[in-house]
């Protein structure tokens, strides 16, 4: 599939917002209408291998995360038609170059796969506008997930 990466200000502290990824990696039919079931392959210090399945296909991915930097890494494995990764980003809250404060972080989602052969490019070309609104989509819920946490947290705080 192409390159596409979508934005979202998130009202969350950055550790809701890190709740809120991991949840995503455990239960991904939460985030993804498509996915049927779900089974980790490997468990390792530093990373996981799940196995998603759809109707219509299974797809493995290493995961790996840097907490530090925000970074949630999802790396297709043996794909038929591509190769790539999903990155799941926590931004933080910052100043502008104008030094203006910027209070909210937000999420950032980006796909970069890479097709393999002609098949894939014709799915590429075919599903382009799909994968954008999936994409757009997966990173509103997040939002929507992490802000709500965030003010669950809140009322009982």
């Amino acid at each position: 599939m192409p390159h596409v990466s979508c934005s979202q200000p998130v009202e969350a502290d950055i550790q809701t917002i890190w709740r809120v990824f991991m949840d995503k990696i455990e239960n991904p039919d939460r985030y993804m209408a498509y996915v049927k079931e779900t089974r980790f392959l490997e468990d390792a210090d530093d990373y996981v291998v799940r196995e998603i399945c759809t109707e219509d296909m299974s797809l493995q991915e290493r995961i790996t995360l840097d907490e530090r930097l925000g970074e949630v890494r999802f790396q297709l494995l043996n794909h038929p038609l591509f190769s790539g990764e999903v990155l799941h980003q926590i931004v933080p809250p910052a100043l502008e170059a104008s030094g203006e404060n910027i209070p909210s972080a937000v999420v950032k989602v980006t796909m970069d796969w890479t097709p393999k052969n002609e098949e894939a490019k014709a799915v590429e070309r075919t599903a382009r506008a799909d994968i954008e609104q999936s994409i757009e989509e997966a990173t509103l819920y997040i939002k929507r997930m992490a802000e709500q946490l965030e003010r669950q947290k809140h009322l009982q705080g």
